[in-house]
């Protein structure tokens, strides 16, 4: 873990790692406290569109956003959640397995440290750059701290960014990987 070996490196990759994990934990906490409240709030129309889609299988989407506690459980399922009736509510671990699931590169994490890989220095190096054009600041990690062909975003959550903050962060990144090719 040579990466990780000064305080400096360690803080650095911790700091991107903390704002998703707080995002799949916050979500799983609100799914259980706001369980009626819609998806909306936290995923913007294309992100739960996708989702819905994805679980169905089919392209017509409804026209109201579906609520927390059911999108939770599809994300979930694609985790492996089972949904039985003495399952209780989906946790950590089956939300990052249902990321992987739609698609996001979590590379091997099961924790709620979760890089952001994109793989090339250069594209690394880009995106941090248009994050940076829309508002959020994101360090491109990449060699000699990581090795070649593995260079990944790292962020760092705060305890004075809000809900609003994080949400305009993740349609940032949806946004600028999908205008780089990154997803």
């Amino acid at each position: 873990m040579e990466q990780l070996e000064t305080a400096e490196r360690l803080e650095r990759a911790l700091s991107v790692d903390l704002v998703v994990a707080w995002r799949v934990l916050a979500l799983c906490k609100v799914a259980r406290q706001l369980p009626d409240d819609p998806i909306s709030d936290w995923l913007s129309d294309a992100q739960w569109q996708t989702l819905w889609c994805y679980v169905h299988q089919r392209t017509d989407v409804p026209k109201t956003a579906p609520t927390l506690r059911q999108a939770v459980r599809w994300i979930a399922q694609l985790g492996g959640f089972l949904g039985r009736k003495s399952d209780g509510e989906p946790g950590t671990t089956t939300l990052w397995r249902g990321l992987q699931q739609l698609g996001f590169n979590t590379l091997t994490s099961q924790t709620h440290i979760v890089p952001v890989f994109v793989g090339e220095a250069e594209l690394t190096v880009e995106m941090a750059r248009e994050l940076l054009h829309q508002g959020v600041f994101a360090v491109a990690i990449r060699p000699p701290t990581v090795p070649l062909g593995t260079s990944r975003i790292r962020t760092s959550l705060m305890a004075t960014h809000t809900q609003a903050d994080l949400s305009y962060a993740l349609d940032a990144f949806e946004r600028v990987g999908r205008h780089l090719g990154v997803v």
